[in-house]
């Protein structure tokens, strides 16, 4: 006979709520022995979801580079739309739409005057293949296609 509040087939322990159990069972390496979160690995998630490579206070920009914009930090790499430039080369990104630090943060209008972005250009390859495919419905015809753009991944340097 099972308890109230266990399932019919044990499998629910006792003392553990239904969540924080099959959390553990996806990745067992967030939880020690205790059962919490460790804090170095809650900084790395914050990080790696807000995109803050240096922490809550370090300084980051918007730039404005191939018809997207892009929020980067110092020592942050990225992969942009391709530009013209070589491997070990430094680039300089002058549209800087804004730049913060902390819960300080200056909008251009619409760049911020004298601010600049530096680069050092990584590499340059192509991102994986989006596939396209054309159908309608009884009339025989069918229209396949791919696509491959590509990339140029930096890594920001300094932030002026």
């Amino acid at each position: 006979m099972a308890i109230r509040w266990q399932r019919r087939d044990g499998r629910r322990p006792l003392g553990e709520s239904f969540d924080t159990r099959w959390r553990k069972r996806d990745n067992p390496k967030l939880f020690s022995a205790l059962g919490k979160v460790e804090a170095d690995v809650l900084e790395r998630m914050r990080a790696r979801a807000t995109g803050d490579v240096g922490g809550a206070t370090a300084m980051y920009a918007v730039i404005k580079t191939g018809g997207k914009q892009y929020r980067v930090a110092a020592g942050q790499s990225v992969k942009i739309e391709a530009i013209e430039a070589d491997p070990g080369s430094e680039v300089t990104f002058g549209d800087v739409l804004a730049i913060g630090e902390g819960s300080q943060i200056q909008v251009g209008t619409p760049t911020v005057a004298g601010a600049t972005v530096k680069a050092t250009v990584l590499a340059h390859g192509r991102h994986p293949k989006v596939t396209i495919f054309k159908m309608r419905r009884r009339k025989h015809f069918q229209k396949h296609g791919g696509h491959r753009q590509n990339f140029t991944e930096v890594r920001i340097d300094s932030i002026a």
